[in-house]
């Protein structure tokens, strides 16, 4: 274990090769609360902690060089404004070095290149998007790889990135230029980008390649539950992996042979667990065993995948969005509680303490629909009230909303719109 039951442990990363470090964003063991973590560089032998930078710097998460020297971060370490990229040498006395100056942006150090002669690193820009570089570690000479074609304007979301194994191109999750989050391949030497799989038509959530960059495994979110699949790049044959607890991904990690892979996963009625499947057998094993607290498994209440027609005859017949929908082991009929979020966070088949508690302490149905932004989501919620109060177990006069987000908005609005089918 790293350090006290009590700390706050934000990141973790161990050093490749010699395994004698791990370095840690975690609190000090002095810390009264807050949020604030300082980077740390912990001993596997149990030897005593070494503080690297002061929480007051609001360091990001290290990443290790492939000598297992160097550690490449974020820091406010000038004047406590900027955000910049700095490089340490752990086995040296020296100071952090600035590698570039950043601006008010947030950055992300991903991974150092093979040859630990640059970072890839997630620049974020408040208001308009990110964008992905590759930063000389000498000179701190910056590159811009997500645009492509190259030299086009403007910016997108980018979510997990890797370099690929020989260093030619960079993998991405992205939604430029398209309506949902799409894995795409930077060539960095043929300034192209290839979207993968091809005409894929879900938002990938995670993603990972083997250590020959043969295999990508991916994850996406289908009517609520993550369904995870390994594409395989010489045949382009897509494969998808069954026998897994329902749920959702968190991470997908390949080990070094490229035979397992690890999942990290939150299932629908336990706490987020790591398991790892065999790509040849199909077999999967549970490497650990999160505790579940105060819950009793015996009452936990899976969710539901329901679908319901909305207002819309898109092709002749009505539009139908699905719903996660919690409903409570005690008879019914249930009063019902809508939870909103928006179009860019759907309902997660996930362990919640409040769903369930709501469910089997409160016995209130949850529902969780998938809806629109703006005004077709409104007349979305409409279509769900009215296909709620023809269900014999809901309770149609004690229906009330939850909104976070977009769906805040949607739930205000719903609330003047409906506001007579509504209690709260």
């Amino acid at each position: 274990a790293l350090g006290a039951p009590a700390l706050q442990l934000r990141a973790a990363a161990a050093q490749p090769f010699h395994n004698d470090w791990v370095a840690t964003l975690a609190s000090s063991p002095e810390a009264t609360g807050g949020d604030d973590v300082a980077l740390w560089l912990n001993a596997l032998d149990g030897g005593a902690a070494k503080l690297l930078v002061e929480a007051a710097a609001h360091p990001g998460a290290p990443v290790w060089a492939h000598d297992g020297r160097r550690l490449a971060f974020s820091a406010t370490l000038r004047a406590g404004e900027n955000c910049d990229l700095y490089m340490l040498d752990t086995a040296a006395t020296a100071g952090p070095r600035l590698i570039a100056s950043g601006d008010a942006g947030a950055w992300q150090v991903l991974a150092w290149t093979s040859a630990d002669l640059s970072l890839l690193v997630r620049h974020t820009l408040s208001g308009r998007g990110d964008e992905l570089l590759l930063v000389d570690v000498d000179t701190g000479a910056m590159r811009r790889v997500d645009a492509q074609p190259a030299g086009s304007a403007g910016y997108a979301r980018i979510g997990e990135a890797r370099l690929a194994p020989d260093d030619r191109g960079v993998y991405l999750i992205s939604n430029r230029g398209s309506d949902h989050d799409q894995l795409q391949y930077i060539d960095l030497y043929a300034n192209s980008a290839t979207e993968l799989p091809a005409d894929f038509d879900h938002g990938i959530g995670h993603f990972d390649v083997s250590p020959d960059g043969h295999l990508i495994a991916l994850s996406w979110n289908d009517s609520g539950y993550d369904r995870i699949a390994v594409l395989d790049r010489r045949t382009s044959q897509l494969r998808t992996l069954a026998n897994l607890p329902p749920g959702n991904v968190s991470a997908l990690r390949f080990d070094h042979a490229g035979t397992h892979l690890a999942i990290e996963l939150l299932a629908t009625t336990a706490p987020r667990d790591v398991y790892v499947y065999d790509l040849a057998s199909g077999g999967v094993v549970r490497w650990t065993s999160s505790r579940l607290g105060d819950f009793s498994a015996a009452r936990l209440v899976a969710p539901l995948t329901v679908r319901f027609p909305t207002w819309d005859r898109p092709n002749g017949s009505a539009r139908t969005l699905s719903a996660l929908l919690y409903r409570p082991r005690s008879a019914g009929p249930h009063p019902v509680l809508i939870m909103l979020g928006g179009a860019d966070s759907p309902p997660r088949a996930q362990l919640d303490p409040f769903v369930q508690f709501c469910a089997d302490g409160l016995g209130v149905t949850v529902v969780q629909p998938t809806i629109r932004d703006g005004e077709p989501g409104i007349l979305d919620l409409g279509a769900l009230l009215a296909w709620l109060g023809a269900q014999p177990d809901t309770r149609r006069d004690r229906i009330a909303l939850l909104g976070r987000s977009a769906g805040g908005t949607v739930a205000l609005a719903s609330l003047g719109l409906y506001g007579e089918r509504l209690r709260g």
